[in-house]
């Protein structure tokens, strides 16, 4: 980020100046907005107030947002990899409620995922195409040999007819 333009802005007095540059750090280091109060710095409402009276501090402060949202990011994604490689611990117990230990679960839908994002082409299924778009093959099932009606009545219930000749049975 870059702090020095704050030095540029008229709307904020030189002791405020000190308050605004931490607030613009804790948030980029992933805080939210309502935490700010809690260190004694400004108040959402001031941060927004003085964003939308001033374009260098609004700029700072998107700019913070944007650091603090890829590093929320990224520690999903390793969360997200620690439980799709390394496993998390999952009590085990028997029918009757006991304790009998531990053992490592792994996750292997988020690590076919990954596997997706890194290298789409070699482990996407078949109905998908790297850049442009995708082919869904659809099998419904529908016997064309026989044409149906479905009736359903006033219970909801469907009533099939079979259609021989142009007359219902």
């Amino acid at each position: 980020m870059n702090l020095e333009k704050l030095s540029e802005t008229k709307i904020i007095s030189p002791k405020d100046r000190v308050r605004l540059e931490q607030s613009f750090e804790l948030l980029a280091s992933g805080a939210y907005l309502g935490e700010l109060t809690e260190h004694g710095l400004f108040t959402d409402k001031e941060l927004i107030f003085m964003s939308r009276r001033c374009p260098v501090i609004k700029g700072i402060m998107e700019e913070a947002l944007s650091i603090r949202d890829e590093i929320r990011q990224l520690r999903r994604v390793d969360a997200a990899d620690t439980r799709a490689v390394e496993g998390v611990e999952k009590a085990v117990y028997n029918h009757r409620g006991d304790f009998i230990g531990n053992e490592q679960t792994y996750s292997d839908s988020l690590l076919a995922l990954q596997l997706k994002a890194n290298d789409a082409p070699k482990y996407a299924g078949s109905g998908v195409q790297v850049g442009g778009g995708f082919v869904l093959n659809v099998n419904l099932g529908i016997d064309r040999s026989k044409p149906e009606e479905k009736i359903v009545d006033a219970e909801c219930t469907e009533k099939k007819e079979e259609v021989v000749d142009g007359k219902k049975r």
